[in-house]
């Protein structure tokens, strides 16, 4: 059997996200994915970068969702600069 072709990625067309699989694999476990489109000095300190810009968060948990954003304004995002993209399966669309 052949591997499925890979895109510009390197990813299967198909893939699930790294998240997804995580939260497939230990249900109970509340996976919430955020922080993965920047480098990690504006991760905590997002007024290295000038102007206005977004975080991202996405997760199945509604209160684990809430306690990552506790996290991400206590670095320093605007709440209004947190967007809920929703479900786990929404991790994908940020990369």
């Amino acid at each position: 059997m052949r591997p499925p072709p890979l895109n510009l990625l390197g990813l299967a067309p198909l893939a699930r996200p790294p998240g997804w699989c995580q939260q497939r694999a230990f249900p109970e476990v509340k996976v919430v994915k955020t922080l993965n489109t920047m480098p990690c000095l504006v991760m905590v300190e997002p007024s290295r970068v000038a102007g206005e810009h977004d975080v991202f968060v996405c997760g199945e948990d509604a209160e684990a969702k809430k306690q990552v954003t506790e996290l991400l304004l206590s670095f320093g995002w605007p709440e209004d600069a947190v967007l809920d993209l929703g479900g786990i399966q929404s991790a994908r669309a940020p990369k």
